[in-house]
Order: C-alpha cells, then sequence, then structure tokens
C-alpha cells in the first residue's frame, strides 16, 4: 500500500478529494441556478429613470431640471426621489435627494455583468470539481485493484 503520510493513507486522501470534490461541484452547480434566480428577481424590479438636477434656474423658468445622462434600467427600492415622468417613458429622478439619502442606484446592467462573471466563475468550478472527483475515482479504482 502507498503511503501519503503519517496519518493518511493513500485510499483514505482520495476519498477525501473525492468527497470534498462533489461538494465543490454541486455548491457551484447552486450557486449557478441562483445567480440566474437572484438576477432575474432585480430585473423584475427595474425600472427606466432619467437623472436630473434640479437647480433654482430650472425650477424659475418652470422647467422640471438638467438631464444627467440617458434613461438607464436601475433598481431603486426608495421611490421618495422620483420626480415625475421624463422622455421616453422614464420616471424622472432627483439627483439631489438621491445624495441626501445616500441612495446609489443599482443599474440593471452592472447587475447582469457582475451575475455573468460570477457564472462565469461557478461554471469553471463545477468543471474543477468534476474533474478532482473524477480523477480521485479514478486513482481509487487503480489503487485497489492494484
Amino acid at each position: 500500500m502507498i503511503q501519503a503520510g503519517p496519518f493518511f493513507t493513500f485510499p483514505l486522501l482520495m476519498k477525501i478529494l473525492k468527497a470534498l470534490s462533489l461538494l465543490i461541484a454541486l455548491s457551484c452547480l447552486l450557486g449557478f441556478i441562483a445567480a440566474f434566480v437572484v438576477e432575474g428577481q432585480l430585473a423584475a424590479r427595474a425600472k427606466l429613470y432619467q437623472r436630473i438636477e434640479i437647480t433654482e434656474e430650472a425650477q424659475l423658468f418652470g422647467e422640471k431640471g438638467t438631464m444627467i445622462g440617458t434613461p438607464q434600467l436601475m433598481i431603486i427600492d426608495d421611490k421618495s426621489a422620483e420626480a415625475g415622468p421624463g422622455p421616453e417613458g422614464s420616471t424622472l429622478l432627483n439627483e439631489q435627494v438621491l445624495k441626501e439619502k445616500g441612495i446609489y442606484p443599482l443599474q440593471l446592467r452592472s447587475v447582469r455583468e457582475v451575475a455573468g462573471l460570477g457564472k462565469i466563475a461557478l461554471t469553471a468550478g463545477f468543471l474543477i470539481g468534476l474533474a478532482g472527483f473524477a480523477f480521485a475515482k479514478t486513482r481509487l479504482k487503480r489503487n485497489v485493484s492494484v
């Protein structure tokens, strides 16, 4: 029998590797599924917003304010910063209220990017776990048959 160290035999180490690899693969598979669920839930809460900066000059002339960027799909739970309907079917979002309350608008594009990178990493972890499981299983069969 091959000796792997003072306390562990080779078959025991391969059984441990096999179990840990399977645990890693299953955890990554569960995380992959969770990434789809979380991304879907956040996407369902997204709304088209146009950020504006309301200035005294704009209010003086009856304008809504200065547009900041273009309308973006964002996830904002606190609706107190909404300032009415905007262009292209969007909702205006008061930038000053966001700053005062410390609300950071979460863009759906960022959510999808992070979820995509997470899915890639979880897929790699799943494949590495399966490879470790297959390696340990093969080594155990070879060692037992010898």
